[in-house]
C-alpha cells in the first residue's frame, strides 16, 4: 500500500504542475494499532488508511488490487471500509474529461467572463477534497428520469491562494479586499451578450 503511494507521489512530481492532487489517489495511514504490553504479541493487528480515489480510477479493479496485496502480505482478515459511496463519486460510472471551451457551454462562458476581467486564466482541475459536487452526481439516483450521473464544475476564484482546508475563511477574508463579480447568462441560444 505504501509503495503505491511512493508511486502517486513520484506521478504527481514528475508531471511537473500538469497533474494536480484531485488526478492521483493518495494513500495515508493514519492509524495503526495491536497489542497492549510490549512482551506480547498481539492475536490482532489493525491499520486505518485514509485513501483518496481520483474519480478516474476504476474502483473495482483498485479494490481487487487491495485484496491481492494483502493475499502476498500472508494476511488474514478483510476490509471494512468506514466511507465507501460509490453513489455518489463516480468511480467506476463516469469519466472526468477536463472542459472544453469548444463544446461545453457552461465552461466556455466562465473562460471568458474570467479573461475579460483581467485577462485571467482558468485552470481546469479535479479538486483533491470532498465537494457539494457529489450530491450533483448523486441527482440520478433520486430522479428516475435522468438516465446517468451529472456532471458537475466547481469554480474557485482565490488566485496564488494555497489550498488550505480548515483555514479557509480566516485565509480568504485577510487576502482579498476587493470583491469579484461574475454574471453568468445561458439559455438554449447561446452565452448571450458580449
Amino acid at each position: 500500500m505504501l509503495e503505491f503511494r511512493r508511486t502517486e507521489l513520484l506521478r504527481l512530481e514528475e508531471s511537473k504542475g500538469k497533474l494536480s492532487l484531485g488526478d492521483v489517489t493518495s494513500v495515508n495511514l493514519t492509524i495503526l494499532s495491536g497489542g497492549l504490553q510490549p512482551n506480547i504479541v498481539p492475536p490482532e493487528l489493525s491499520a486505518t488508511f485514509d485513501i483518496r480515489l481520483t474519480p478516474t480510477i476504476d474502483f473495482p479493479q483498485f479494490e481487487r488490487q487491495l485484496n491481492l496485496w494483502r493475499e502476498e502480505a500472508g494476511a488474514e482478515g478483510k476490509f471494512e471500509y468506514l466511507q465507501k459511496d460509490m453513489s455518489s463519486t463516480g468511480h467506476g460510472c463516469i469519466t472526468v474529461d477536463r472542459p472544453d471551451e469548444s463544446s461545453d457551454q457552461v465552461w466556455s462562458i466562465l473562460a471568458e467572463v474570467c479573461r475579460k476581467a483581467n485577462g485571467t486564466k482558468v485552470l481546469p482541475s479535479i479538486f483533491q477534497g470532498a465537494t457539494d459536487a457529489r450530491f450533483v452526481r448523486r441527482a440520478h439516483l433520486i430522479n428516475p428520469k435522468i438516465a446517468k450521473p451529472g456532471r458537475a464544475l466547481g469554480f474557485s476564484p482565490m488566485r496564488r491562494t494555497k489550498v488550505c482546508f480548515f483555514i479557509f475563511i480566516v485565509l480568504v477574508g485577510a487576502m482579498f479586499r476587493s470583491k469579484l463579480t461574475l454574471i453568468f447568462y445561458a439559455n438554449r441560444h447561446g452565452p448571450g451578450p458580449a
